[in-house]
């Protein structure tokens, strides 16, 4: 008999023990949230107590060695940045709160920079699970969140981006315009720190059954347009690994800018990504501006803009002073004409320099009006360096030698003072 409960109690024992290690326990929805003091990524020791300053806060617990703890890095990153302040009804702003359980202190510095969290508090807890805060949080494996309101008590855990979006949406005065959006834009990179385009592949888009909805391919810059989008059927992005991929590259959902939304999940050697409703802002197809209409509003004498200088250079050749001199004429004809001169470059090179020798080049052209007899009031000039493509070629972007092009020019504007 005695066997019997021995037993028994051993066969219960490893069945808690089993549940115990599935479903730990946690804080719950209700429990108030334990400060929280832990060296940040500035190297500074930051306390937090809640409520925090009146805003609503979302802890993160994650670890650099934890594939799935990294998986929505890039997204708590850009929804720091897009619900710091929304206008809430009383909160008076959202934060979030990264905790990484390691030791390697370079690792976590080296993902902080990869996955662009500077727009977030980053603490490390190099006791992991042992460290007072964390056991105060009753973590026991990563990764692991808890949404703390402005009041200070949890409010959800572990939840869904989808929705953490929802409760920041229900707190704003005024619900975001969620405009229905069908198509899609983006880039598609692989690489590990450094990205390059994944080009001429296909994207298999699927729903929620694994059925292939349609099928796009990615251009020469990695750049692909998706139509007939409905993120509430659970669409998947879904790539096949290519030849030139190495064994431990990543693949990664871009904006058409570049600028990275999130990777896709390694499935079998394949890649992919579940398109949520919260990563369709960023797809937005960009609204290029077509050079060709800019130059035929010149008839209106409202606009131009021209490629007037050799690459690097600014000295205006005789073919541009021609174009030059035809608009000085058609200012002389108008005495209550002003102009403003906008030198843009491409991205090639150092920023600083792309900006003073756009700043050159519009100094240039206005000296040249000046010359031809315009008054020096009625001309201001101005340079802009590379912060306002005409496309998507931007710093890491391949982009070819025409598409480079675009983005070298100088605009003018034409306006009346009365």
């Amino acid at each position: 008999m005695r066997n019997f409960y021995v037993i028994l109690f051993t066969a219960a024992f490893l069945f808690f023990k089993s549940i115990y290690a599935q479903n730990p326990p946690v804080l719950q929805v209700g429990d108030k949230a334990p400060p929280i003091v832990l060296p940040t990524a500035n190297k500074s020791l930051q306390s937090f107590t809640f409520p925090y300053t009146n805003k609503v806060v979302y802890i993160y617990f994650w670890s650099s060695v934890n594939t799935a703890s990294r998986e929505n890095l890039y997204r708590y990153g850009r929804m720091a940045k897009l619900y710091a302040d929304a206008g809430y009804k009383e909160p008076n702003g959202f934060e979030i709160i990264t905790i990484a359980l390691q030791s390697d202190k370079q690792a976590w510095a080296d993902d902080i920079r990869k996955y662009n969290m500077g727009q977030m508090h980053n603490c490390l807890a190099e006791k992991a699970y042992e460290d007072f805060y964390v056991r105060t949080y009753k973590v026991t494996r990563v990764p692991l969140g808890y949404l703390v309101n402005e009041k200070g008590f949890i409010v959800m855990v572990n939840p869904s981006i989808g929705d953490l979006q929802g409760y920041l949406e229900d707190q704003r005065n005024a619900p975001a315009n969620m405009e229905e959006q069908t198509k899609i834009a983006g880039k598609i990179l692989y690489g590990d720190s450094d990205l390059k385009p994944l080009k001429d592949s296909k994207i298999y888009v699927t729903n929620a059954k694994n059925d292939t909805l349609q099928t796009v391919q990615t251009n020469s810059t990695g750049n692909f347009v998706i139509k007939n989008i409905q993120t509430d059927a659970g669409m998947s992005l879904k790539i096949s690994k290519s030849p030139e991929m190495k064994s431990d590259d990543r693949v990664y959902l871009a904006s058409e800018k570049g600028e990275v939304i999130s990777g896709f999940n390694n499935v079998n050697g394949n890649f992919e990504y579940k398109l949520l409703s919260f990563d369709m802002v960023y797809l937005k197809p960009m609204k290029e501006e077509d050079v060709t209409v800019k130059k035929a509003e010149m008839l209106n004498g409202m606009y131009f803009s021209e490629n007037l200088f050799k690459n690097g250079g600014f000295e205006i050749s005789e073919t541009s002073k021609a174009k030059l001199d035809a608009l000085i004429v058609k200012m002389k004809q108008d005495p209550a004409i002003h102009v403003d001169i906008i030198s843009h470059t491409d991205s090639k090179g150092n920023a600083n320099f792309n900006q003073k020798l756009s700043e050159k080049r519009s100094k240039v052209v206005a000296a040249y009006f000046i010359s031809k007899g315009i008054p020096a009031n009625h001309i201001k000039a101005s340079g802009k360096g590379e912060s306002e493509p005409v496309n998507t070629c931007i710093d890491g972007v391949p982009c070819t030698e025409k598409e480079l092009e675009l983005n070298r020019r100088t605009e003018f504007r034409f306006y009346k003072m009365q």
